[in-house]
């Protein structure tokens, strides 16, 4: 029965650990399919649109956002959380106090959401951006 309980309480940490914390947009802002403004935009936010952040960039610039089913990243700096009660933007010192956690983009993230998109490219690290012509809105 104790062994039953450990599970259960480690199950539920995993679980809580794993959870996106609620944000919403400040500004009208782009989600873009990587952490910088040289990726393709997944769609343009109108602000006041409710995100789930499912973590941020180890340097807490960009974070990787849910909006909708789409999946992409947000310059920290356009998004809000509520801590202690106040509605707060996600500058640095905020992140980790919020509870969001680090997370990195590669190419197993980028396959993952976007190898249906027509802008996809085999390799997500790009030194130049996508023509706008490929920009899907």
């Amino acid at each position: 029965m104790a062994f039953a309980a450990v599970l259960a309480s480690a199950l539920a940490t995993a679980g809580s650990a794993l959870a996106a914390t609620p944000a919403v947009s400040r500004t009208g802002v782009n989600l873009r399919a990587g952490p910088g403004t040289v990726y393709p935009i997944v769609v343009a936010l109108r602000t006041g649109e409710p995100l789930a952040v499912h973590g941020c960039l180890a340097d807490r610039s960009w974070c990787d956002v849910g909006w909708r089913g789409q999946r992409g990243w947000v310059s920290a700096n356009y998004m809000q959380v509520t801590y202690q009660g106040r509605d707060v933007v996600l500058r640095p010192a905020i992140v980790p106090v919020a509870g969001i956690g680090v997370v990195e983009f590669n190419d197993a993230y980028w396959q993952r959401h976007y190898i249906r998109k027509p802008w996809y490219r085999p390799n997500p690290r790009v030194t130049h951006p996508w023509p706008h012509v490929w920009i899907v809105r």
